[in-house]
């Protein structure tokens, strides 16, 4: 049996909450909720049995104006973004802490490169500790430039937020590409994104090592058409996301797995996506209703 549970503004705040993005196994929730600036701030709210939980803003990052929490581990570490709206850099940051009480750290960005410089950086997904106690965080490193390059980016942090090593998942080439997903497993950490080489979009999962090295890049394919985006990866290196089935089609979801990638179908084929699976497989994201068609992660009318 489930219940509601309404997430209310933390104090000082005003209006809604903008969303919730993050759950951990212990009832940490944390998303944003808007600030009397009217800027967005990091939130998180301890959901227990009753029939609401009151959020609390996470710490603001030196002269930043905006933040955004998306995901939390169950060790309580929060990633995320934060930045000045309108000028200045967002950049990756974590919340450690917990009970009440954070500190949030910068994790920085990629260094500059003899063709371009990496400007600004955002995380998304938070592991768990691997088997040395190093918590590893994804998401990726950007250009200011008119050419947006973005490489997907790995933060290794020790259990303070302190930043151990930054990894480019792609150093050898310029692209657009974005890191989306973690789990360590054992001695070996997965990390599932995307590459965007020649405006094709392409699932691409890497293998890493615990001290960082990246053991092997795997592109998979798509559904038939030029695109596909991975956003989830589960413990068997099984990978959930999107694909088309041709340049003109809706975007439908998938799992990859067993080296094969298979749609998940829709109602009234008029596309879907897939946002996370388990490690049992089982899969979550949204179709869209008769007259529409998912491009691009988002509904648009057709």
């Amino acid at each position: 049996v489930y219940s509601i549970v309404d997430l209310l503004p933390p104090p000082g705040g005003v209006g809604s909450v903008l969303g919730a993005q993050g759950l951990n196994d212990n009832g940490l929730v944390v998303g944003s909720s808007r600030q009397v600036s009217g800027y967005s701030r990091a939130a998180a709210w301890q959901v227990g049995v009753g029939p609401t939980a009151t959020g609390m803003f996470l710490p603001i990052f030196g002269g930043d104006t905006y933040s955004e929490a998306r995901d939390a581990n169950n060790s309580g570490m929060i990633a995320g973004v934060s930045g000045v709206i309108g000028s200045g850099p967002s950049h990756a940051v974590v919340w450690v802490g917990g009970g009440g009480s954070y500190v949030v750290r910068d994790l920085g960005i990629l260094p500059s490169t003899p063709t371009f410089t990496f400007t600004t950086s955002s995380a998304g997904v938070v592991s768990e500790p691997d088997a040395n106690g190093v918590t590893w965080v994804v998401g990726a490193s950007e250009n200011s430039g008119a050419a947006e390059i973005h490489h997907p980016t790995v933060w290794r942090i020790d259990s303070g937020g302190n930043v151990l090593t930054r990894i480019d998942l792609e150093p050898a080439e310029p692209t657009r590409a974005w890191a989306n997903d973690v789990r360590v497993v054992g001695s070996t950490v997965l990390v599932v994104g995307d590459v965007n080489p020649a405006a094709s979009r392409r699932t691409r999962v890497w293998t890493l090592d615990l001290t960082g090295n990246v053991l092997s890049r795997n592109t998979l394919g798509t559904l038939g058409g030029p695109e596909s985006t991975g956003l989830s990866i589960n413990s068997q290196g099984h990978v959930a996301g999107w694909s088309n089935k041709t340049s003109t089609s809706p975007y439908f979801g998938f799992i990859h797995r067993d080296g094969a990638m298979t749609s998940l179908g829709s109602l009234g084929n008029n596309g879907s996506l897939a946002f996370a699976l388990n490690d049992s497989d089982t899969v979550v994201g949204h179709y869209t209703t008769v007259g529409k068609r998912v491009t691009d992660g988002s509904q648009q009318y057709a």
